[in-house]
């Protein structure tokens, strides 16, 4: 118990210590400094490795673990409490850690607090959210949760297996809790691999909070039992030069379940879509009312290469923009598509685009590339070309045949438009 003063622990090792209530191995209500120490199967009901209290600052420095500690209620490893200030610096390793009623397997944060670069994140376990890291605030009160660079999250789960349980953000779940003010930095290169969950099987952002994405995150082989495989965001969110592969989800969004605006970014590399499954979805679904935007924008020789499908509760605009390609090897339901600056719209083989009154418009300087595809039940729907379009049809000049691109049911008054 660390009351006040400004101390430093170096060189320590902290194993099977026991609290009744914070922190089974340090609580610290002043300034404390932690550098190269381990702590492992300490217990407590909350903090189960470290509690740091209100008004507190504690900076632990680089290359420090916590394995295997354990709170009752939460943040096994470590609890930041509101108002609380604290610094984790590089390297650090969190695995094993669990929370056994409720959230932050690892880490639980209510204050403001930074992980540094190399945090490795894996095997940890909570009730009902954030296996790795819980990020909330209470009702006026602000907090900061802020990840470095490379980041890895693997094998963290949540025990509310029930699907008619709470069981949110199998790695990490950041909220507004009782209506305050969350904010959330992820840094560049992150990994999340094999967490799972009932909805966000690896991140879970609740409530309009204030969330940046570093660029190159990779999601790989995350589930949700309900929505969002690897994602499920309620706030605008943009993901730039991201992978997602053989996400799941078993309702809606096997990679990505938003109900606000979300932006897909390939800026230095192609954002690739590939082996993602839902009920529907299977890459994206937009959940949120009508009118909501999912913008793609794709830099000079990029692609975003769409292979499990994007679907939407409501009518969403999906407005493509840049030099770049997006490359449907899907389908595309409910979204009225716009095509602007110089950017391509590729129909591959077999994709469909479908929806009631729909509209796709081509606007000057884009192009069309369609190969084997059609517009599938687009009823009512509208087919617009605006100025200068280039159309590319894939045709076999020697044995004299083309591609098709064929229009199902499109209803009385569907029309392609070319102005």
């Amino acid at each position: 118990d660390n009351a006040g003063n400004h101390s430093t622990i170096t060189g320590s090792t902290f194993t099977n210590n026991t609290a009744g209530q914070n922190g089974g191995a340090v609580y610290n209500k002043g300034t404390l400094a932690v550098d190269n120490s381990d702590f492992d199967n300490n217990t407590a009901q909350y903090g189960g490795g470290f509690f740091n209290e209100t008004g507190a600052t504690a900076n632990l420095g680089e290359n420090l673990s916590f394995t295997n500690n354990t709170a009752q209620k939460n943040g096994g490893g470590v609890y930041n409490y509101t108002g609380a200030t604290m610094t984790i610096g590089n390297n650090a390793y969190f695995s094993g850690n669990k929370a056994v009623e409720a959230a932050g397997g690892a880490v639980q944060n209510m204050g403001n607090l930074t992980l540094g670069d190399n945090i490795t994140f894996e095997n940890n376990s909570a009730a009902w959210g954030g296996a790795a890291v819980y990020g909330g605030s209470r009702a006026g009160e602000s907090s900061s949760t802020t990840i470095g660079d490379n980041a890895i999250f693997r094998n963290n789960s949540l025990t509310n297996t029930g699907t008619d349980e709470v069981a949110v953000g199998g790695a990490i779940f950041v909220e507004n809790d009782e209506g305050g003010n969350a904010n959330f930095t992820l840094g560049s290169n992150s990994y999340f691999e094999n967490n799972s969950a009932n909805e966000g099987g690896a991140v879970y952002l609740k409530d309009a909070i204030a969330a940046n994405v570093g660029s190159g995150a990779t999601f790989v082989n995350n589930s949700a039992a309900k929505t969002g495989g690897a994602l499920y965001t309620m706030s605008d969110v943009t993901l730039t030069d991201a992978t997602f592969a053989n996400n799941s989800a078993g309702q809606q969004g096997g990679a990505i379940y938003a109900t606000e605006n979300l932006t897909i970014a390939a800026d230095q590399k192609d954002v690739i879509f590939s082996g993602n499954s839902a009920a529907d979805g299977g890459d994206i679904y937009m959940a949120g009312d009508a009118g909501k935007e999912l913008n793609m924008s794709i830099g000079d020789d990029k692609s975003v290469v769409i292979s499990g499908g994007v679907s939407g509760a409501n009518k969403y605009n999906m407005n493509v923009s840049g030099t770049g390609t997006l490359n449907l090897q899907s389908y595309i339901k409910n979204a009225d598509i716009t095509v602007n600056d110089m950017s391509t719209l590729w129909l591959n083989n077999g994709s469909q685009v479908s929806g009631n009154n729909n509209t796709i418009t081509l606007n000057d300087g884009t192009e069309l590339l369609t190969i084997n595809n059609r517009l599938d039940n687009f009823e009512d729907g509208l087919f617009t070309v605006n100025g200068e379009v280039s159309l590319g049809v894939d045709a076999d000049i020697a044995s004299g045949t083309a591609d098709h691109f064929g229009a199902i049911n499109c209803g009385q008054d569907g029309k392609i438009v070319i102005e």
